[in-house]
């Protein structure tokens, strides 16, 4: 028990529970943005402007969609994997 507790201060000290910040927003303002922002697996996406999709979207990671008083048209959306997509 006693080897445990002094593992701990080392890991500590090493960073290894460092809090990383989050990742800073991306803004699309056409498909190709918001396709490159997806396939990067952006955690969030800011539309600046209404996108019409053409081509079929799937979303397997957790991500926030903000419309931005926006609109966004798909015809074809799978969101699998377990994945939590927040607009």
């Amino acid at each position: 028990m006693k080897k445990n507790l002094k593992i701990w201060p080392a890991l500590l000290a090493a960073g290894l529970f460092a809090v990383t910040a989050a990742a800073e927003p991306v803004k699309v303002q056409n498909e190709d943005g918001f396709m490159n922002a997806i396939g990067n697996n952006s955690d969030e996406v800011i539309l600046e402007n209404t996108i019409p999709l053409s081509e079929p979207i799937v979303i397997d990671y957790d991500m926030v969609l903000n419309l931005n008083g926006n609109m966004l048209t798909i015809q074809n959306l799978d969101i699998c994997g377990g994945a939590a997509v927040t607009i």
